[in-house]
């Protein structure tokens, strides 16, 4: 309540506010902004974890592995040698590789496989500066080390998590648990709470030093399983490195699997078979999403409002986002398409456009392709007007009429990865930002003794309060006592300092409450 004037409730603001589980990491993005905005001292920012340096590192030795009959993870180990699981590979009859950085050269063949173990050592010749070596370390980590796991899963390129040893185990103790893994063989797994899903098989699993322990081959899903993730060995896969090198290339299809033939271990133990993101890639991978949105609207710095509970946050992002060209997208990146497209096929679960050039892939799951193939026929159709808001996923090879390999890259609509809550939490964190440069200035009264930068958080008929910058202190002051223009500017304002400046001083009091508790 402002002295002298009406109790200002703000019933309205509730409006605003959306309610539901919200995306960890979201939540905070527009609060510790607005400490940052309003602090007349820049926060020293704090020095990189050594670990971002480390997947900087490690990442370059990774690739992704497209075959014919899936995807999976593999890492450098040579400067021609790349090891993965053999079930990644196992009835290919072409592979594909991926480097960090979208470069691609496909694998000249295998030169050794090892189903119980399930290691695959594969040749690729392609440029040196694409085969950055990673190395493994000759003995069993300890329990509790903390690891990193990195891979492609559900086809999340590059991505990684963290964990810890849970345990060494051998084939004495796993093939008690795990029927397709021999009793008699010497071998050792590597037991980690690090999250890895279908994908990650093949990626490495590193130590804080950098080496890799093992291999992440599967995971135990299902009710009643948790983190219970398994790796073979580095020491078993330095043994297959020692064979592969005296080993005759074979070329890829290696043979097809028979009824009776034995399966990997990745196979059968991983008996969650859904196709869905696990909960925490997505919400990771929500987070990071959500930040690349704000950081663009704060770059395009469009004056927007926050919108009610009831308005539609994809369009509003659609109409505030910067337009992006898909030719200088990367995977990873989220942007803004609005271009005239050829509609070239409709498959089930996607369209497939092709837009400046580029042949793109739209995930779509809420339509049936039977029905709209009846609606628009199977031809192509030109000058389709193709506008949205894409997170870029990966891309995939296909063959072209001419026999060419060619790329489509996948474009996922924020709809179908986010909540409508959740997109009106992101856009709604921007637009108070949006809202707060504008009802921020240099007030001074008609003296001009009195000089203060700060926000309008409040008015009424007679006073108007104000946020100070730097101290980020409350304070009411008389409108009649300020100059003409900041007068003016407060009644041009009113509305909006009204509608929107109590919730920025009750979030700035949260977020600098949170932050007092945390020291």
């Amino acid at each position: 309540m402002i002295a002298g004037g009406r109790a200002n409730t703000f019933a309205d603001s509730r409006r605003f506010r959306t309610r539901g589980k919200m995306t960890p990491g979201i939540t905070f993005i527009r609060l510790s902004i607005l400490l940052v905005f309003l602090s007349s001292r820049m926060m020293v920012a704090p020095a990189d974890e050594p670990l971002v340096e480390l997947v900087d590192q490690v990442g370059k030795s990774v690739v992704f592995l497209q075959t014919d009959k899936g995807s999976g993870t593999g890492f450098i180990v040579d400067s021609q040698l790349i090891v993965t699981n053999w079930h990644v590979v196992d009835t290919a009859a072409q592979v594909l590789v991926k480097f960090n950085g979208d470069v691609f050269a496909p694998v000249e063949g295998l030169l050794f496989k090892d189903a119980d173990r399930d290691i695959a050592v594969l040749r690729v010749k392609t440029r040196k500066e694409l085969m950055l070596p990673i190395a493994l370390e000759e003995k069993l980590p300890k329990q509790g080390q903390t690891v990193l796991a990195f891979g492609n899963p559900q086809g999340l390129e590059f991505s990684i998590s963290r964990g810890i040893v849970s345990a060494s185990r051998d084939a004495a103790f796993m093939s008690g648990r795990f029927k397709d893994i021999k009793q008699d063989i010497e071998a050792n797994w590597i037991q980690t709470d690090a999250a890895i899903s279908p994908g990650n098989s093949g990626g490495p699993l590193v130590s804080i030093d950098g080496k890799v322990i093992g291999m992440n081959s599967f995971y135990l899903g299902g009710t009643g399983s948790q983190s219970l993730n398994f790796a073979i060995s580095s020491i078993d896969i330095l043994k297959a490195l020692e064979v592969a090198a005296e080993n005759p290339l074979l070329k890829f299809p290696i043979g097809e699997r028979t009824a009776d033939s034995t399966s990997s271990p990745g196979e059968s133990a991983s008996v969650d078979r859904r196709q869905m993101i696990p909960e925490a890639q997505l919400e990771e991978l929500k987070a990071r999403i959500a930040k690349q949105l704000l950081d663009q609207l704060i770059l395009n710095d469009s004056q927007v409002d926050p919108i009610p509970s009831s308005g539609d946050p994809y369009k509003s992002l659609q109409a505030s986002l910067p337009v992006g060209h898909i030719q200088q997208a990367s995977f990873g990146d989220t942007v803004r398409i609005k271009a005239n497209s050829t509609l070239v096929q409709i498959q089930q679960g996607g369209l497939l456009y092709q837009v400046d050039g580029a042949m793109c892939k739209m995930v779509r799951n809420d339509y049936d392709a039977a029905e709209l193939q009846a609606k628009l026929g199977v031809d192509p159709i030109s000058n389709v007007s193709l506008e949205g808001v894409f997170f870029v996923g990966k891309s995939l090879p296909y063959k072209s009429k001419g026999g060419k390999i060619l790329y489509e890259i996948s474009l996922i609509p924020l709809f179908e990865l986010f909540e409508t809550s959740e997109l009106l939490r992101v856009y709604n964190d921007y637009a108070m930002l949006s809202v707060m440069k504008r009802l921020r200035r240099n007030f001074s009264d008609r003296t001009g003794k009195f000089n203060v930068d700060a926000v309008a958080v409040n008015i009424n008929a007679t006073h108007i309060q104000l946020l100070k910058v730097g101290e980020l202190k409350a304070v009411t002051v008389l409108l009649s006592k300020l100059g003409a223009n900041e007068q003016s500017w407060a009644r041009r304002e009113r509305e909006r300092i009204e509608m929107f400046g109590p919730i920025i001083l009750n979030d700035v009091r949260e977020e600098k409450s949170r932050q007092e508790s945390d020291k």
